[in-house]
């Protein structure tokens, strides 16, 4: 056999071994919307930034590219020239470093564990009967509008005065509104109830719809209002997010206690009875904690 052809055999059964994963590494960063020292930040990696700061979805693109967004994403741009010092230090190395990320990983993996066991237990159909059975809750009038918020009093007249001359109520919420939740939607609030626009929630739900309001005085400055529309009750579809988050989070304690409940958990030592008394703390409650403390979160392994 030709010694070139016994070589490539050899390297076949056994080839080098594949380079070692930096810790970190984002297989997946998406397109670059920025750079820190030259090292680029994918739309992706942010948008993970953003979700974990529970940040809906429809929300996160882009974001990056507003005020609050890029305050984030310049937190994140220290981050990552810290975790490139990280790598140039070696830290990844140290046994205390290790331990951490371990323990990071472990809790990704349980809390994916989890969300994945919790997600599969909650279906359409449960989603709609738990709407059916609180469907009380729902069954509250509510009201669409849209709002222009200003600090002043004369401005808001004078806007006032310019709607009733034919300019565009979006136009000039997203010129003059200084509520930041409604300024770049032109305004527009959404579905609600009396009370959850304090001060003048009342006024607004016994108005017509196409009623013009305002000024109007709230702690947040003074607002002019356009009801849209009415009804007497949320449907199923705008109170599906809702139910569902309910429905998450009863599967969540319900997850966890059946794990509490059926896996067999044994420790090498008794529980000290004594360790409170001996450093001068204040007896546990049953669960662990100090008498009057909340229950704790379910602790990830």
């Amino acid at each position: 056999m030709r010694p070139w052809l016994v070589a490539l055999l050899a390297f076949a059964c056994n080839p080098p071994p594949p380079p070692p994963v930096v810790p970190g590494t984002i297989e997946n960063p998406g397109p670059i919307v920025g750079t820190v020292d030259g090292t680029p930040i994918g739309a992706n990696e942010l948008a993970q930034v953003f979700k974990s700061m529970r940040v809906p979805p429809d929300m996160i693109e882009g974001l990056e590219n507003t005020p609050r967004g890029r305050h984030i994403a310049q937190e994140y741009a220290v981050a990552t020239v810290l975790y490139a010092k990280a790598l140039e230090m070696k830290l990844e190395d140290d046994p205390e470093v290790r331990m951490q990320m371990a323990f990071a990983q472990r809790q990704v993996l349980a809390q994916a564990a989890r969300g994945k066991m919790t997600r599969d237990a909650v279906t359409d159909e449960a989603i709609r009967a738990w709407y059916d059975e609180n469907k009380a809750r729902f069954d509250k009038p509510e009201v669409r509008a849209r709002q222009i918020v200003v600090s002043s009093e004369t401005l808001a007249k004078d806007l006032v005065e310019r709607l009733e001359k034919g300019e565009d109520f979006a136009e000039l919420a997203k010129a003059h509104s200084i509520d930041p939740t409604t300024k770049n939607t032109g305004g527009e609030i959404g579905w609600f109830k009396a009370h959850e626009m304090p001060q003048i929630g009342d006024q607004v739900m016994a108005a017509e719809v196409g009623a013009r309001l305002g000024p109007l005085e709230s702690r947040l400055g003074f607002h002019i209002v356009e009801v849209e529309e009415k009804r007497d009750a949320t449907p199923f579809e705008d109170a599906r997010p809702m139910a569902e988050q309910a429905l998450l989070e009863q599967e969540r304690e319900k997850q966890t206690e059946m794990i509490r409940q059926t896996a067999k958990i044994e420790w090498s030592q008794p529980v000290d009875e004594e360790w409170e008394k001996r450093h001068g703390i204040e007896p546990a409650a049953p669960g662990g904690l100090p008498a009057g403390h909340p229950p704790p979160e379910p602790v990830h392994p």
